[in-house]
């Protein structure tokens, strides 16, 4: 037997039910509650529906308080308010405000506001605020921003606009910025790309660390070795980077050149000295010996100063 106070042309039909107030609500779930609003339909056993039109609750032991044309298909559930938005098969979820969004996940998605977001599958996941967001699978992942995308990936976070990541523990922000990697971060910058496990992009443009334990920043600057690094300003071509760096190497392209203020300036070179003036070389390329101070003046070409004692 349902309990029917007050409002217009409102039917329940579950038992221990309350229905108060309103036009045109229907209560089915066993003791729930429905309270005002218009054309709301609570389904739900234990369930509590307030305000607001055209909300539905179809699972047990869940809420929506206020909003329009949300609904609810998960158990221990909560849609604040907003309008069109979904939560479904995601147990203990919560969609916060906003519109059309929608929570798939198997438990624990969180949406707080923000419209045309998505968490398709996973649990732990949150989209705090923004548009068109979207988290596939994996679990304990957060975004903030628009158009950012998190798939398979775990316990990774995204902040800014038309991000893409995947793999664990990573961390991106910016703009057009893409990660495929674990323990990897982008700090900033658009249009950068990390492809490798503890690789970092600290920020710039069109930038690249594209292999494990691999650093980049500036414009147009590539690490392409393993435990490489490279500092640009964008004057060199990408071709001309990916030639100069090697492995376990640094790189430093500066038009305005490269100043160095130290106290005391220690170079260790573990490359041996050229035995001949054509010996393989590039140009800048500096080794030395007890004797002698080589430098590289073009390709596969050495010059030499005597060393002296003063």
């Amino acid at each position: 037997m349902t309990l029917v106070a007050g409002g217009y042309y409102n039917t329940g039909h579950g038992s221990g039910a309350v229905l108060v107030g309103g036009k045109l609500n229907q209560a089915f779930g066993d003791f729930s509650a429905t309270v005002g609003g218009e054309m709301n339909i609570n389904s739900g056993d234990y369930s509590t529906l307030v305000g607001g039109l055209s909300n539905i609750i179809y699972s047990g032991k869940s809420s929506i308080l206020g909003g329009q044309s949300n609904v609810i298909r998960a158990p221990f559930a909560v849609i604040l308010g907003g309008k069109t938005n979904t939560l479904t098969n995601s147990t203990y979820s919560f969609i916060g405000n906003g519109e059309d969004n929608a929570v798939n996940g198997l438990a624990y998605g969180t949406i707080l506001n923000g419209s045309d977001n998505n968490i398709a599958s996973g649990s732990y996941n949150t989209i705090l605020n923004g548009q068109d967001n979207y988290i596939y699978k994996g679990t304990g992942n957060l975004i903030h921003g628009r158009s950012n995308s998190i798939s398979l990936g775990s316990y990774n976070t995204v902040l800014g606009y038309y991000n893409e990541l995947t793999g664990m523990y990573n961390f991106a922000q910016g703009i057009g910025n893409h990660l495929n990697g674990n323990y990897s971060a982008i700090l900033g910058g658009s249009g950068n790309w990390v492809e490798g496990n503890y690789a970092y992009v600290l920020g710039g443009t069109n930038v690249r660390a594209g292999e494990d334990y691999s650093m980049a920043y500036g414009r147009n600057a590539i690490a392409n070795y393993s435990g490489s690094a490279i500092l640009s300003d964008g004057q060199n071509t990408a071709d001309g980077v990916k030639q100069t760096l090697f492995y376990d190497s640094l790189f430093l392209h500066y038009a305005g050149g490269v100043h160095i203020r130290s106290g005391n300036l220690h170079l260790q070179l573990n490359a041996g000295v050229p035995a001949t003036s054509s010996d393989t070389s590039k140009t800048g390329q500096i080794a030395f010996d007890s004797n002698y101070l080589y430098i590289g003046v073009g390709l596969n070409s050495w010059k030499r100063i005597a060393l002296t004692s003063f």
